[in-house]
């Protein structure tokens, strides 16, 4: 059983259908915690929202699956539509009218080995910190500065898609810029360490080794907690669960609050999304009288209960009107959403010089129109697990304009792939888009975190194909507004995506991909015959257009640095950067939440 290319009776995805039953069944699961001893300790102790936020978060990662099975159970052709699941909390949903009878005999649950390694790791750290480090706790606390931290998972390279967008030409002064990387391995596949460290060190960011013993130092507000939890009785599996994943909760928040106030943090960056590791962060930053700093990393849906906990920041940055109206649609507590413009910078004179040369060469071979070709995450569906655009269907995609551009002696191709060797996995595409490099009609584009619209500025069009409104496409059309960009909708989003199509059916968006070359014929035959692909109201989703979003948040950032080294208090600060911001860029550039 697997999703493939399965349709609901409007032409959709069904997988579309997923978000809002996901949401469905976390809320279900909620309103049942919440009647819960452990709930009631939590959301007493510590920050409620936060605390809610969480756990409708978790509830809704769990019941992926589950929303799957019962999609895709509802949609069979067969007699038999009982399914089995490991859904810790099955008895939960078992009564409601939509999943009456629903449901087998409910199997072992599969996460409870897993979560009970991991509690029993986080309740004997204390302990061995107590046996063998607790001289540690001894030593006197020195004067530090307020710090900026970032988590590393996108690397440094100011050229791509990175953590450290926002720093520009800023240098901080020692003390007070860090980085933690959490896996090796985030760091590693960024390029060589050694070069990274320089990267970093110039700009003055030390590097923090945050997996000290200490910060597993136990604290009284959290040991009282766990006292409490540890005290609470479980009558069956869905308690036990509940109980178990909240020792290892407030353990881990524990973790964080030592680590924020050991270092001195006080303004943090995390591009993390799953498993709500930054609600558990965002907790502890609280607690420590801090503050987070989001942006927008893929444009939302607008599909009801998607990206769900992605964002509890305090200051969220979005690229114009657009995007801030979706992320507000989002179930996630921001409290001040700021409009910067797109944050990513140019590339850099030489490297863009490079790629402008490879363009100039392929026009001495005869290349008089180009045409950037952007994928995005595709798959064929064959589990049980969630569903994106068919392979096959992307295949078909790229392969209409392969074939165009076999053809056609003056059209070129610029393939920018969204992950490094995406393609690999569609080997006749793969192939005849290496011919077409070979014969001087095609650059491609094959690495990680490249920003589309470094590139697209050298294409007369660029054309997207996914299971949603590309966010590189969108950034194509924001940051090179004479260019024209326009999405290939296989996948049927005209439900979620109202603006578009009701604007810019068969201009900005299309269905049929024989009409979009149509149109691109006679935009060969004369680029100023029509308006395909101009985004006539651009500035909703950009009103800047210069490409300096990531310094309008470097000088927020310093600015609210400096009145917190200057000991002002942090939702103080917060406001009163907020107003600086306004009064400089118009009190239009918030949006209220």
């Amino acid at each position: 059983m697997g999703f493939l290319d399965k349709r609901d009776n409007e032409g959709k995805l069904l997988g579309f259908s997923i978000y809002p039953l996901q949401y469905y069944i976390s809320e279900i699961c909620f309103e049942n915690f919440k009647k819960s001893n452990v709930y009631k300790i939590l959301s007493e102790d510590l920050n409620k929202p936060l605390i809610d936020i969480y756990f409708k978060k978790i509830f809704y990662e769990l019941s992926l699956r589950l929303a799957c099975q019962i999609l895709l159970s509802e949609n069979c052709s067969t007699k038999s539509k009982k399914i089995e699941s490991s859904f810790p909390f099955l008895r939960y949903i078992e009564s409601d009218i939509r999943f009456k009878n629903l449901f087998l005999k409910k199997i072992k649950n599969y996460i409870s080995f897993k979560e009970n390694i991991k509690n029993l790791i986080w309740k004997k750290s204390n302990y061995i910190y107590y046996l063998f480090f607790g001289f540690l706790s001894k030593s006197k606390k020195k004067d530090k500065k307020v710090k900026v931290a970032v988590n590393f998972l996108e690397g440094c390279s100011y050229e791509k898609r990175n953590d450290f967008f926002w720093i520009n030409n800023k240098i901080f002064e020692e003390g007070e810029g860090a980085t933690y990387i959490e896996h090796y391995n985030n760091f590693k596949k960024f390029g060589s360490a050694r070069e990274q460290i320089k990267k970093l060190n110039e700009k003055g960011i030390a590097i923090i080794n945050y997996k000290k013993i200490k910060y597993l130092k136990p604290i009284k507000i959290f040991s009282d907690i766990l006292s409490k939890l540890k005290k609470i009785k479980v009558n069956n599996e869905e308690d036990k669960w509940i109980k178990n994943h909240s020792l290892i909760l407030i353990s881990r928040i524990q973790f964080w609050y030592n680590f924020f106030k050991d270092e001195n943090v006080k303004i943090h960056f995390n591009s993390e999304e799953l498993e709500g590791s930054n609600i558990i962060r965002q907790i502890a930053l609280k607690l420590n009288n801090g503050c987070s700093i989001g942006k927008v990393k893929s444009l939302p849906t607008n599909m009801y209960g998607d990206f769900i906990g992605f964002y509890p920041n305090d200051i969220f940055f979005v690229w114009g009107k657009d995007s801030g109206d979706r992320i507000k649609k989002t179930f996630n507590p921001i409290k001040k959403i700021l409009i910067s413009g797109d944050p990513y910078p140019a590339l850099t004179p030489k490297k863009d010089l490079i790629f402008k040369k490879k363009i100039e060469y392929l026009k001495t071979k005869g290349i008089k129109f180009f045409i950037m070709l952007l994928d995005s995450s595709f798959s064929n569906n064959e589990k049980v697990d969630w569903q994106l655009m068919y392979s096959k269907k992307m295949e078909s995609f790229l392969m209409k304009f392969i074939n165009y551009a076999d053809i056609n002696i003056e059209v070129g191709l610029i393939v920018k792939s969204k992950r490094k060797n995406n393609l690999k996995t569609l080997p006749n595409v793969f192939s005849r888009i290496q011919e077409l490099v070979k014969q001087n009609k095609c650059l491609f584009i094959n690495e990680n975190n490249e920003i589309s619209s470094h590139y697209s500025k050298h294409a007369d069009i660029t054309i997207s194909a996914g299971a949603f409104v590309s966010g590189s496409l969108i950034q194509c059309a924001i940051n090179n507004r004479k260019n024209r960009a326009v999405m290939f909708d296989d996948t049927n989003i005209s439900k979620y995506e109202k603006k578009i199509y009701g604007q810019s059916f068969n201009k900005l968006i299309f269905n049929n991909l024989d009409d979009l070359i149509k149109q691109i014929d006679n935009l060969k035959k004369s680029k100023n015959s029509n308006d395909l692909g101009l985004w006539r109201e651009i500035e909703d989703y950009d009103p800047f257009g210069d490409g300096n979003g990531g310094q309008r948040i470097g000088d927020f950032v310093r600015e609210l640095l400096n009145k917190l080294n200057s000991g002002g208090e942090t939702e103080d600060s917060i406001i009163k950067c907020v107003n600086s911001y306004k009064n400089k860029f118009g009190e239009d550039k918030e949006i209220y939440v």
